[in-house]
């Protein structure tokens, strides 16, 4: 089993509810497949196979999640760069990462413009939202050269899936292999926590380039719900977007739902949520209880994994005065 199978399958079952949306742009589950074995074919034609790797330097994208279920059905390796780092940090993650590939959204092309003549074996940059340059092709030129139709490899249970980094707080970052399996299984075992069905819309405000969001998409898409993206973290427009997309299911670390709930004008702004997650760090308990009292009917779960995909959780359950 891998994790292209559950794209595959929410392709069958679930073809025309949202998997993405960003914005007023938003992709469906047999969109999302159908543009996943586009790109696929397209980085096939530029020599690209199985276990290649593909590199990805973008803020919260619909490219993002597309470049992410390209990977899961292909077996081609995507490794996503921290947009945060510096110059010589992205150089040094590029040239562990080793890509033949690189996906650049447009803010961060003069970047790699600099670098990319010191990292071996990369041979093409494709920008997001930028005009192709001299050495550089625009990403949706670039898919249009896809045949599509039928992937020209596929992937398997013992593949490796992503190369995500490690926060660095012992030196370099460093980079985990995830694979096939073991990522299929960490998705269905967070779906279960988050007990998420095809009608759940989650709120995704952490970085996409973290094991978190990448665990937490994933989780939604296990059973056809959708992932409601924003590009970068901001309280304020959260909170309206719990009330406008009738969001079920958030993930927040502490610091940022305390934010969402110092940021919102009335509690009615949550009356669609059904499931808090937090994690990545303790959970003061006055927030925990200003989240509880504002949210009387949500469930509320600690999820913690690191980046390899060990997952412990404390159940709703648990969150009460009596436990």
């Amino acid at each position: 089993f891998t994790t292209g199978d559950i794209l595959a399958d929410n392709a069958t079952r679930h073809p025309q509810r949202t998997a993405y949306k960003l914005g007023a742009r938003s992709l469906s589950h047999s969109e999302l497949y159908s543009r996943a074995v586009q790109l696929v074919t397209a980085l096939a034609a530029t020599g690209v196979g199985r276990q290649d790797r593909v590199a990805l330097l973008s803020r919260n994208s619909i490219e993002f999640g597309e470049l992410m279920a390209a990977a899961q059905l292909s077996g081609i390796i995507l490794a996503p760069i921290n947009f945060r780092l510096s110059q010589p940090e992205v150089h040094d993650a590029l040239c562990r990462a080793m890509p033949a590939v690189l996906v650049c959204e447009s803010e961060f092309v003069p970047m790699i413009s600099g670098i990319r003549d010191a990292v071996p074996d990369l041979k093409y940059v494709v920008t997001i939202g930028a005009a192709a340059g001299r050495d550089s092709v625009d990403y949706e030129d670039f898919m249009a050269s896809g045949e599509g139709g039928q992937l020209p490899y596929a992937a398997r249970p013992d593949d490796l899936l992503y190369l995500v980094s490690t926060s660095g707080t012992t030196g370099a970052s460093k980079y985990c292999m995830i694979g096939q399996r073991e990522w299929a299984k960490v998705a269905w075992a967070m779906n279960a926590e988050l007990r998420a069905g095809c009608d759940d819309r989650m709120l995704v405000t952490m970085p996409t380039f973290h094991a978190g969001a990448i665990g937490l998409i994933a989780a939604v898409h296990a059973r056809g719900g959708a992932a409601i993206l924003q590009r970068q973290y901001d309280p304020a427009e959260a909170v309206n977007l719990l009330a406008s997309e009738q969001i079920t299911i958030m993930h927040q670390a502490p610091v940022m739902l305390q934010a969402m709930l110092n940021a919102a004008e009335a509690s009615a702004r949550f009356e669609s949520v059904r499931m808090v997650m937090y994690a990545a760090a303790p959970m003061p308990i006055h927030t925990l209880r200003h989240a509880l009292q504002t949210m009387p009917a949500a469930g509320f779960l600690n999820l913690y994994g690191l980046s390899e995909g060990a997952v412990t959780s404390l159940p709703p359950e648990l969150h009460t005065d009596e436990a």
